[in-house]
């Protein structure tokens, strides 16, 4: 029937989805960005972020900050345990003397990973009436895999984590695009004595080894070495 139909279809999908994340990896991440509130500022509000100062304007899905120090964050809980990759498409405009702008995530523990925007935002006309932000927001539509700021991996092991952008400086013009979450595979590894090959992404650092081994009963030594 239609309905047996839809529930196959349905389960397929589910299946699907289960098999990419069981199976996630810094070569196949699997997107979680769903779980960001307001990730990419749609509605063109700052909705669901704590900001230490608002955005001066939010356009076409783009936030901006000018001249100011900020910090803007969200925090999630209820992620699965393992590695995440936080993504951030963003520009700057910089003036003399002006401090960083930041991605930034921290763990519940205090663990803290960032990188700098190094993105340029040249622009024609004067960033402050408006027509600067309506020109990034423009270029980020028509490049969406673009000027891309990336941490992690980041180990994640009760669930939650903080992610967000800020400055200290002043003299900076900042475009904020949206948010990406990716979830790169569990912090474990099983191996198995039968196995011929593992593979682990590099950086990775693995919280727990799970070996599956049988020892032997004739008197002989079993060893496992680690390096």
């Amino acid at each position: 029937t239609t309905a047996e139909c839809r529930e196959a279809y349905k389960a397929l999908l589910e299946a699907m989805e289960a098999y990419r994340r069981d199976n996630a990896s810094a070569e196949h991440p699997y997107d979680v960005t769903e779980s960001i509130a307001n990730a990419g500022f749609d509605g063109n509000t700052a909705d669901g972020w704590t900001c230490s100062v608002q955005p001066g304007s939010i356009r076409q899905g783009v936030a901006e900050f000018w001249h100011t120090p900020f910090d803007i964050c969200q925090t999630l809980t209820g992620l699965p345990a393992g590695y995440y990759r936080v993504g951030l498409q963003a520009r700057y405009n910089v003036d003399a003397n002006a401090m960083p702008f930041n991605l930034y995530a921290e763990t519940a523990d205090g663990g803290r990973t960032e990188a700098a925007v190094d993105f340029a935002a040249p622009v024609e006309g004067d960033p402050a009436n408006g027509a600067g932000l309506a020109q990034q927001a423009n270029a980020f539509e028509e490049e969406p895999d673009g000027s891309f700021t990336f941490v992690g991996p980041i180990v994640v092991e009760d669930g939650q984590l903080t992610l967000g952008a800020a400055t200290a400086g002043n003299g900076l013009w900042c475009l904020l695009g949206g948010f990406t979450l990716e979830y790169l595979g569990a912090a474990t590894l099983d191996l198995d004595e039968n196995a011929t090959e593992y593979t682990v992404a590099e950086d990775t650092e693995v919280q727990q080894v799970t070996v599956a081994r049988k020892l032997k009963a004739d008197g002989r030594w079993n060893t496992f070495c680690v390096p």
